[in-house]
């Protein structure tokens, strides 16, 4: 009997793009452990990534000090590389701000689709949390946490929430 093969990796959600490098810092550290592995992002992480990836800066930018601008056979290598490794998730172009249902429907189909092993929803506190007036928010909070929970466990699918809480 032929073994079947594993899942690929973690999709995301990732519906803004972060400037907060801990979500790229957990995708570059877990796919370089297993190649295998798949992630979300947005073209702003797509850069970021691929900068670690290659380890040269893509602009010659200030940030780069007198680092080497990755070559263009470099830039081509790491777009293979991020199309193997990253899936993207996100919202249409609407103004809509996603619910979690319909992130689910999306991860669910990203699962089933390109066999992913999880799922980054970045940022959690921009989806859509309308709630019932006579529901309290750690009502709400605990039935998105019971709902995301057995989606995990159904699809056998690691989720990751990422917040930026607002400075007061």
């Amino acid at each position: 009997m032929e073994k079947q093969k594993q899942g690929r990796g973690i999709a995301g959600l990732l519906t803004d793009a972060s400037e907060y490098a801990f979500p790229d810092a957990c995708d570059m550290h877990i796919s370089a452990s297993d190649r295998e592995m798949r992630f979300g992002m947005v073209k702003e992480h797509a850069r970021k990534l691929l900068e670690k990836h290659i380890r040269k800066p893509f602009f010659n930018a200030r940030y780069a000090d007198s680092v080497e601008r990755m070559s263009v056979e470099e830039f081509e290598q790491g777009k293979e590389w991020l199309n193997d490794t990253f899936h993207l998730i996100r919202r249409g172009e609407d103004d809509c701000l996603p619910s979690v249902k319909w992130v689910l429907e999306l991860a669910k189909a990203a699962v089933r689709r390109y066999r992913v092993r999880g799922l980054v929803i970045d940022p959690y506190n921009e989806l859509d949390h309308q709630r019932p007036p006579n529901q309290t928010e750690t009502e709400y909070v605990s039935q998105i946490l019971t709902m995301i929970k057995r989606f995990a466990q159904h699809h056998g699918c690691h989720v990751w929430f990422v917040a930026h809480p607002k400075q007061v």
